[in-house]
Order: C-alpha cells, then sequence, then structure tokens
C-alpha cells in the first residue's frame, strides 16, 4: 500500500495554494498536510531572518502572496520544526517546498528532497557535455547555483526571473538561455504558466521543478 497522508512543507508560509495549484491534479485522492518555516511569525521576526549583505539567500512567498528573501543559515531549524509539525500530524511522507540543500533536516518517515530530484532528472536527460540554463529568483543566487549544477555539466548559463513579482518586466532577461541543450527553472516558486512563457521565449526544452516533484509524488503513492 501506498502513501496515501503526505505533508508539504514549505520555508515560506502556508498554505501554498501557488504551488499545491499545480499538483493536486497529479496527486488524485491524497492527502495533504501543509506546514511553513515562517507560519505564525511577527513581523520583526520576519526581518531578523533577512540575509546579510554577501550572505546566501533563499526566496519564498509570505501568506499574502509577497516575495520574502531568507538566509539560507537561519532557515533550516525553522523548516525541522515544521517537518516535525507534519509528522505529528500523520503525514507519512515529507515533501520540502525548496529546491535548497537541507543536510541537517531529520524525519522519520520518508523525505523528498526537489533540488536532488531536479538533479537526478536533469542528469538523466541532459547530452553528455550538454549545455543547461538555469533560472533562478535572484541574480545574487547565480554563483551558487552554478556551482551546485557543475557536477551534471561545466557548461551552465543563468538568468534570474522571480516567480512572485511582474513576470513580464522581467522575462526578457532570460533570452540570454536561448540556445541552451535544456533550460530548469530551479525554484519551487515556478508555476505551469511561468514554464509555458519561458518555452516560447528561449525555443528549449524547459523542465519545471514542481511537476517534476508532483511526478515523483504520484509514483509512491
Amino acid at each position: 500500500m501506498g502513501f496515501r497522508k503526505v505533508g508539504f512543507v514549505t520555508i515560506g508560509q502556508s498554505p501554498r495554494t501557488d504551488i499545491l495549484k499545480d499538483l493536486k491534479p497529479l496527486l488524485g485522492s491524497l492527502e495533504i498536510l501543509e506546514r511553513g518555516a515562517l507560519d505564525g511569525l511577527s513581523p520583526n521576526e520576519l526581518q531578523a531572518l533577512a540575509p546579510l549583505p554577501g550572505e546566501a539567500s533563499y526566496v519564498s512567498r509570505l501568506l499574502d502572496g509577497s516575495q520574502v528573501s531568507l538566509s539560507q543559515e537561519k532557515i533550516p531549524p525553522l523548516l525541522q520544526k515544521a517537518v516535525g509539525s507534519v509528522v505529528r500530524s500523520g503525514a507519512e511522507m515529507v515533501v520540502v517546498l525548496c529546491t535548497g540543500s537541507f543536510p541537517t533536516l531529520q524525519c522519520p518517515v520518508p523525505l523528498l528532497f526537489p533540488g536532488r530530484l531536479l538533479r537526478g532528472f536533469v542528469k538523466g536527460v541532459l547530452p553528455p557535455e550538454g549545455t543547461l540554463g538555469v533560472v533562478v529568483p535572484l541574480s545574487e543566487q547565480a554563483a551558487t547555483v552554478r556551482e551546485s549544477w557543475n557536477p551534471i555539466t561545466p557548461h551552465v548559463h543563468t538568468a534570474s526571473l522571480s516567480p512572485y513579482l511582474d513576470l513580464a518586466a522581467e522575462v526578457e532577461g532570460c533570452q540570454t538561455l536561448e540556445g541552451c541543450d535544456l533550460t530548469v527553472m530551479d525554484c519551487l516558486g515556478y508555476a505551469i504558466r511561468h514554464k509555458e512563457m519561458l518555452k516560447r521565449l528561449v525555443n528549449t526544452p524547459v523542465v519545471l521543478a514542481r511537476t517534476v516533484v508532483a511526478r515523483a509524488v504520484q509514483e509512491l503513492i
């Protein structure tokens, strides 16, 4: 018997209606539990999680739909609490709604990391020595992202596009990825509409993190 109750935890605030609207059609009657690392935090507490100048950051979404930048070092303990909460509520498997790396997370049930799934998929389909385009929310994430994808290919080109701001004002900057063998949208915030717009712009296959994750969950339930 497969998993019937799955927890989805975000580094932002829950519920992530923006993500789950794309996932639910692929998940059938699966019971979904949601928690967020930032749930219940005050404005002052949120401000304290902002990255310092030069510090590595994540980007996520608050309950009101606005974008928030977060220190990569400060998020794991809060994310751990969210994981524990969904497990106590009966989750039989937990999915982290972020493509970042969280090596310290502990969970007594299966724990899926979208970043690992995404890299495994891309490694399987990218031609040897192929050129990979990677889209991330912030331009300052480019160096870290290139380093994370270099084990798969040394030919990595990046572009930034926030999934939470004015898409039309930013998408043209992704035109630099035209000609890549494959483009990957390296953030769970990107939706199917972002993928379709990017495909028309760069004229290459585009891999969307959230649907890769949904299909992995689909295989297990």
